[in-house]
């Protein structure tokens, strides 16, 4: 067989391949939206010119386009003039705002402390609220709830369907 037969026989060959066989089509799916950044055991601080604003420890810790995505964290904000610590076992945090969820406990520096399993927190409107049962304690004070709206730069707190067991102290 002559070579130049043989090359015109696998080009042959190899164009009806082409020319018969469609590639194959490999559809993306665009939908799935992909993390910015991704930190695993990490420690954050936010500044701002006067003061740290606060710091976030965690397992893990997603940034999206619109969100950041937290995993078994604490978060200690010192914005409101108060320190409030935050931890969950989930979090998504946009906004200015904190929608945690799974064992969650808020504590704030005037010894107010509070458990439930989802809470939302607006770091800009300073409040906290929960809409399934809650357990907090003040000092020697116990209360227990199924709704929770806490009014930071108030300290108020406005609860439904509570049991409470309140201490007072007398004063010399």
């Amino acid at each position: 067989m002559n070579i130049n037969t043989l090359i015109l026989l696998i080009g042959t060959l190899l164009g009806s391949i082409f020319f018969f066989f469609k590639p194959l089509a490999i559809k993306q799916n665009n939908n799935a939206e992909v993390a910015q950044l991704e930190l695993h055991n990490f420690m954050m601080y936010e500044f701002d010119r006067r003061k740290l604003v606060d710091i976030a420890t965690g397992e893990k810790a997603l940034r999206y386009r619109d969100r950041d995505l937290l995993y078994n964290f604490v978060f200690n904000d010192n914005s409101n003039n108060a320190i409030v610590s935050l931890s969950a076992d989930e979090g998504k945090y946009k906004n200015d705002t904190i929608d945690l969820r799974g064992h969650v406990l808020y504590t704030k520096s005037d010894d107010i402390e509070f458990k439930s399993e989802h809470v939302f927190y607006d770091r800009k409107h300073a409040f906290a609220k929960s809409d399934v049962p809650f357990r907090a304690v003040m000092g020697n004070s116990r209360v227990e709830g199924k709704t929770l709206y806490y009014d930071l730069k108030r300290d108020r707190i406005k609860s439904k369907d509570i049991y409470a067991v309140y201490s007072i102290q007398n004063r010399k």
